[in-house]
């Protein structure tokens, strides 16, 4: 099993520059038909309307929801999209769209893909990465001419 991440550049996206797009690559050495995803972000900077899991298209995905639910009393500091899913013996991608709440401030998120299935070794694969979030030039030229 091997998950690969890549953070791509705002000018390589048509999304706004205050977002963040990360593609998850999922490879399997077999067939997972009962592959259960789990994409792990913090609350804290990107919180419940901080993520939109999106097709290659673009459009958001039906499928998959966020863990814990925003009307359950939770004090993890850990949300987490899920979804079922037939992982194939090939590369499958997904795409994350990132928002932090603070556009202003440059931060940096630890998110992980973890791959659950009863046939893989240990049932479960998972990798972390550090997505980075500068603010885009013209919010820093904005906050000086405005000092």
């Amino acid at each position: 099993m091997e998950i690969t991440f890549h953070q791509v550049p705002p000018c390589e996206h048509h999304y706004p520059d205050t977002t963040l797009i990360l593609e998850v690559g999922v490879k399997p050495t077999t067939r997972l038909d009962d592959a259960v995803l789990n994409f792990r972000f913090p609350r804290e900077g990107l919180g419940h309307a901080g993520l939109l899991a999106r097709n290659a298209r673009g459009d958001k995905l039906a499928d998959g929801s966020i863990l814990p639910p925003r009307d359950l009393d939770s004090n993890s500091p850990i949300l987490w999209w899920e979804a079922s899913t037939d992982l194939r013996a090939a590369s499958t991608m997904f795409w994350f769209q990132l928002i932090p709440m603070n556009s202003k401030q440059a931060q940096t998120f630890k998110v992980t893909m973890l791959v659950s299935s009863e046939k893989l070794h240990g049932r479960e694969h998972q990798a972390e990465y550090e997505v980075s979030y500068s603010p885009p030039p013209q919010q820093l030229s904005g906050e000086r001419d405005g000092a």
